[in-house]
């Protein structure tokens, strides 16, 4: 036998052998394909998918009540400056925006240890103006006293700046941004924030029925 034809029957037989190969590669299954078939195969298949459910769905609720214990307040409302006694507030995230309420920590001058709790009613770009005596917020008008500090001074007039925020109680006799010696609130003084409990008890009343 000649030297090429040695040569061609030796790289016949490599060429089989690599075809071998590639059909046994070919013919292997991806990783990809072997992880869904550990749960395609019934019934085992079927109670591996619904653990795996039911372990999303435990995660996902366990994220949700570690989020409300972490981030969830009840506020309570000792003064009459606002007409609700309860509130559902966040911590986090603490989105200001018009119509929402605030628990903010008020000037050092006003601090007795607890937060005030006011209706946010002028957001950053919004224009304070005097009108006939009056404080006035995008149409809202609030009358000051003025007969007494510290409802004597009105906040100035201007436009209201950025992370700062003008808010209001829903009585005359609140202490709120209408007047100088609180001014606008600052989101960083800003506690958390929510919306009003209909029909929730006073603090009061619940202190009455703790007792009996």
């Amino acid at each position: 036998m000649s030297d090429a034809t040695v040569e061609r029957v030796v790289n016949a037989k490599r060429k089989t052998a690599r075809a071998t190969r590639l059909v046994i590669a070919s013919n292997k299954p991806s990783l990809v394909r072997r992880v869904l078939a550990l749960f395609a195969k019934p019934p085992i298949g079927k109670w591996r998918t619904a653990l795996i459910v039911m372990l999303v769905v435990a995660g996902l609720a366990f994220c949700a009540l570690g989020y409300l214990l972490s981030s969830f307040a009840l506020v309570l409302n000792g003064s009459k400056s606002l007409p609700h006694n309860a509130y559902a507030m966040v911590t986090y995230p603490k989105v200001m925006s018009q119509g929402i309420y605030a628990a903010f920590n008020p000037p050092a001058h006003f601090d007795r240890g607890h937060p005030f709790i006011k209706q946010v009613i002028g957001v950053p770009g919004d224009v304070i103006e005097h009108r006939n005596g009056l404080v006035c917020v995008n149409n809202q008008c609030l009358k000051p006293q003025g007969h007494t500090a510290p409802f004597i001074e009105m906040t100035p007039m201007g436009v209201i700046g950025k992370g700062q925020y003008f808010v209001a109680g829903d009585t005359d006799d609140s202490l709120d941004s209408r007047y100088a010696s609180l001014g606008l609130v600052s989101k960083d003084s800003v506690r958390a924030v929510g919306y009003p409990i209909a029909n929730f008890p006073h603090w009061k009343e619940w202190l009455a029925w703790l007792k009996r």
